[in-house]
């Protein structure tokens, strides 16, 4: 019982009841808003839950008699007065949050062509969005819109354009209906717009500021001193940005569990600290000096990177603790989560929904709650082992449940990935900060530097492929409520009693097992032609790879086969593209920027033109071999003459199913097997699966 003591009275702390008001009023706010009673009745638990928690808390921070160690006066005469005026004020920002985007929400508005300017650019993997709003001063009640334009466009803050595409008003329908839509509800956006090429023309292009000059200049040192690959992989490891990581990466980083590396969180935060610390302290600077000069270094890296909310988090966590250390104050790490949270929530309280800032917050509250409680169950290993084992199973814990809910994804491989490959990573790391300040005394000892980078980055991706490769990262679109079993395992650590803590970590390993096989692929899927006019598209899946053999000549089609594919589980595609390519070449490129490409096949009788040059670039990009050959579509109809088409571009399976290999060593087959074949494959119509999946969004 002494852990939880020593957990409960550092969590409980008045920046605790602070967060869970304000956390309480913007879930009744906007689901009052957004017609979500589900949100009300929690944002009411939650608000409740602050009430109750009050007295506690008071107790818990507040000063005790010296005779008796009671509370002071106040608690005990006025905890409940407290509480009941914590929820008015709650409510009344509850009301705030209702009232505002009500007035963003009126249908009485059309949103109008005319010139926009830009307000900010997201620039990602799949698209570039930009937050847009009328140039005119008044006409800004009309809401905020949101304009998605293909990746690589190039726009920036405070272009002023115009759009010839239709502006969509959101419908309450849509924000019934759609997660996508309610997301940017609450954000305050009102329109969206899909410009194409040539739907958009910039009429006033605005200079490039210092942050932008600043981060291509970096960039391009990067590409200079240690190649394309690396240099992209630096650049996410610095700035949080992985635009021009090649898919493949990407997918194998997340089979292994380790795709946080790559966004920006504490471990950046801690990483660009770490300079002037160590620097100063050499020196034997005062420790304030050292404090302030440390914020200050880290104010600057904020201002280079895109601010993404992992980041802000670690970067307020990091300045409250500093602040704490620097005036001799108690340092409490819930108490900077709590104080971290309510700042974020306080300026943008849609973040409260967003998966990065579940995820971000709750790794972080599962490291600072339980890894002490994880490590103290495991065996006696080696302490780097023991420790970085617990530090990742505590971080998952809170994660597990978020990533189902929203991805419907679940990942084993995290704790076995993150004991080599985050030790590789901050070496690399390290040592291409010190490649870059060598290179302004000497360009060839930066290099030698430089090559160590990259040994290191081959060994991890090595490691990591090989992780990716066990097949510990499952799908599950509907998910079982047996998940809970093998979940209530995991946290055995953490509940049990301080005699029975040895004994409980049998939990973990025991949950791993038992969620393997729960979630361990069914039989393989029939191969699935579907039919579009006069042309058909094969979808072949198996095991994580997937064939896609046809022309898609349409966007609506191209996102209903991706949405199809990741119900499948795919993960690698191979790609056949039948005819000239002049319609299909574009929802080619669509599936290529969404899952790692293993092959692409072409018609020798593609055209020339911007769209292949485009599709070839990614092709480049990605390091894919592109053939050419004569490709032609059989019957629709008759399944049986897809047979060897099938047969020749069928994708390898480079995925190893552990459930199925622990199953035959123990002596019995778990479920799945299946071998696809074409006589029983079924013909469905594109554009009927299509509008399943729009009505799905």
């Amino acid at each position: 019982m002494d852990d939880f003591r020593r957990i409960g009275r550092a969590a409980l702390v008045p920046s605790l009841i602070v967060l869970l008001f304000l956390a309480a009023s913007t879930l009744i706010g906007f689901g009052i808003t957004l017609g979500r009673t589900g949100e009300v009745v929690c944002g009411l638990v939650m608000m409740l839950s602050a009430c109750a928690l009050t007295p506690a808390v008071l107790r818990n921070s507040l000063p005790a008699e010296p005779d008796s160690g009671a509370g002071p006066p106040l608690v005990r005469r006025h905890a409940k007065t407290l509480g009941l005026a914590g929820f008015s004020l709650a409510g009344a920002l509850a009301a705030l949050y209702f009232f505002a985007p009500g007035l963003r929400f009126a249908d009485n508005f059309p949103f109008e062509h005319g010139r926009l300017l830009v307000e900010s650019v997201d620039r990602g993997r799949h698209a570039l969005k930009a937050m847009v709003r009328f140039e005119t001063p008044g006409d800004d009640a009309r809401g905020r819109a949101l304009a998605v334009f293909a990746p690589g466009t190039e726009l920036r803050e405070g272009d002023v354009i115009e759009v010839r595409a239709p502006f969509r008003k959101i419908t309450c329908g849509q924000i019934a209906d759609s997660s996508y839509h309610r997301s940017l509800a609450r954000a305050g956006i009102r329109f969206l717009a899909s410009p194409g090429a040539g739907e958009y023309s910039i009429l006033e292009a605005a200079p490039a500021g210092f942050h932008e000059r600043l981060r291509i200049r970096i960039d391009g040192a990067l590409r200079k001193l240690f190649g394309q690959r690396h240099a992209a992989l630096l650049s996410a490891f610095y700035f949080g940005d992985d635009s021009d990581i090649d898919t493949r990466t990407m997918s194998d980083f997340k089979r292994a569990g380790i795709l946080h590396l790559i966004a920006a969180s504490g471990f950046n935060i801690g990483l660009v600290a770490m300079l002037p610390f160590f620097l100063l302290t050499l020196v034997r600077v005062p420790r304030r000096v050292i404090i302030c000069a440390t914020l200050l270094t880290l104010s600057f890296y904020m201002f280079l990177t895109d601010m993404p909310v992992s980041l802000v988090r670690a970067f307020i966590m990091f300045s409250v603790y500093a602040v704490q250390r620097a005036f001799f104050l108690e340092r409490n790490l819930f108490n900077t989560l709590w104080i971290s949270a309510v700042l974020i929530l306080g300026f943008r309280p849609h973040e409260l929904y967003s998966p990065s800032f579940q995820m971000s917050f709750g790794a972080t509250l599962g490291i600072i709650g339980a890894q002490r409680l994880y490590a103290a169950s495991m065996p006696r290993v080696h302490a780097y082992f023991r420790e970085s084992a617990a530090l990742s199973l505590a971080a998952q814990a809170p994660v597990f449940p978020i990533v189902l809910a929203h991805m419907g994804e679940v990942g084993l491989a995290g704790v076995l990935t993150n004991i080599v490959a985050i030790p590789l990573t901050v070496a690399a790391t390290a040592l291409s900060l010190a490649a870059a300040a060598v290179s302004f005394a000497s360009l060839h000892a930066a290099r030698a530097l430089a090559w160590a980078v990259g040994l290191l980055f081959d060994l991890n991706d090595l490691f990591v492929r090989c992780i990716a490769s066990l097949g510990l990262h499952y799908t599950a679109d509907a998910p079982s409520p047996l998940l809970l079993i093998p979940f209530i395992l995991f946290l055995a650590p953490v509940y049990a009693p301080a005699r029975l803590r040895a004994a409980s970590w049998a939990g973990v390993p025991a949950a791993f097992m038992i969620a393997a096989f729960m979630l361990a692929p069914g039989p393989a899927a029939r191969p699935e032609i579907y039919t579009t006019g006069r042309d058909a598209v094969l979808v072949s899946s198996r095991g994580g790879g997937a064939l896609v053999y046809g022309a898609i000549e349409r966007i609506e089609d191209a996102r209903a086969i991706e949405a199809r594919l990741r119900e499948l589980g795919t993960q690698r595609l191979t790609l056949c593209v039948p005819g000239d390519g002049r319609r299909s070449l574009a929802c080619a490129e669509y599936l290529g920027r969404r899952f790692a490409l293993d092959e692409c096949v072409l018609d020798e009788r593609i055209a020339l033109g911007a769209g292949l040059r485009r599709f070839t670039a990614l092709l480049e990009r990605e390091g894919v071999r592109l053939r050419l050959e004569r490709l032609d579509i059989p019957e629709p109809r008759a399944p049986g003459s897809w047979e060897l088409i099938a047969a020749r571009y069928a994708p390898k399976s480079r995925t190893l199913d552990p459930a199925r290999v622990l199953g035959r060593l123990l002596g019995f087959e778990p479920p799945g097997g299946g071998d696809g074949r074409l006589a029983e494959a079924r013909i469905l119509d594109l554009s009927a699966l299509a509008k399943i999946y729009v009505d799905k969004e």
